[in-house]
């Protein structure tokens, strides 16, 4: 199973998968950018900076990462706002943006690089509605899946002042490691090579929340493995939706299911 948790630094030691770094300060988001990236050198990797704005005011923000110039210029670091990668008003294309983080991972590796690190500001919500929501969870949880076959750190920083609802504080719940405070909903959905994993605690207030992002992030084909080792509390909110889920998707396989939930499945009758 690949490492999740909390982190604590955006230092490669910490950030070795996709992460999501949380803030309430402008200059802590633009701090582990400079982390991560300067980690990045370090290894001898390509970079990839995105954010909102046009390019020269995203590039003041990188200005306390070494050699800066010299990075952009040899081709090292790539500074994009994010309607160049993103089409604005219209959802993201999953397949398609996965294509060519796939590309670009092959295209640094053909340079000499050992490889490709992303930081991506993209808090701003996404085009569409909740059509545009349902697509943006899609494309993290295909992310998940091409990154744990890649060596491809990404951070994604989201500023918490401006995630006022739980759909887009959902945001978070898909990204194996988190930086901040636990935020309205309390679980995460992890996207892994052998399945998902649900992780934390589901109750009246976050079932409702689980019942989307499990409709998102399963596969549409073959058999959906649901790891529950790692999910702390459920209460009967969590179970209904579960079942729900069992019911729509016969090919479903739980593994680790914890033993008040089977005898909260047991006390009403709910097949999972």
């Amino acid at each position: 199973m690949r490492p999740h948790g909390h982190i604590h630094s955006a230092q490669v030691s910490d950030v070795k998968d996709r992460a999501c770094w949380t803030y309430v300060r402008d200059q802590d988001s633009r701090r582990a950018a400079v982390e991560l990236l300067a980690d990045g050198v370090r290894l001898g990797q390509r970079l990839g900076y995105l954010g909102e704005g046009p390019v020269e005011q995203l590039r003041l923000y990188l200005k306390a990462l070494t050699d800066l110039d010299s990075l952009i210029e040899d081709g090292s670091l790539e500074i994009l706002s994010l309607s160049s990668p993103y089409r604005p008003g219209e959802p993201i294309d999953a397949y398609t943006q996965l294509a060519r983080y796939a590309a670009s991972t092959d295209e640094a590796r053909m340079g000499g690089y050992t490889g490709l690190r992303v930081v991506a500001e993209v808090t701003t919500p996404p085009a569409g509605g909740p059509r545009g929501h349902s697509a943006q969870t899609r494309w993290r949880s295909l992310t998940n899946r091409g990154i744990a076959s890649r060596a491809l750190p990404a951070l994604c920083c989201y500023d918490r002042r401006a995630l006022p609802d739980p759909v887009s504080q959902e945001a978070v719940v898909a990204h194996p490691a988190l930086n901040g405070p636990v935020m309205t909903v309390p679980f995460r959905l992890l996207t892994q090579p052998e399945g998902l994993v649900l992780a934390g605690e589901v109750d009246f207030f976050s079932a409702e929340a689980l019942g989307r992002l499990l409709a998102l992030a399963a596969p549409k084909e073959g058999e959906i493995v649901l790891d529950l080792s790692e999910l702390d509390f459920i209460d009967h909110h969590g179970a209904f939706i579960l079942s729900e889920f069992a019911h729509r998707h016969r090919s479903l396989s739980i593994r680790e299911a914890p033993s008040a939930m089977r005898r909260i499945c047991e006390l009403l009758d709910l097949r999972i």
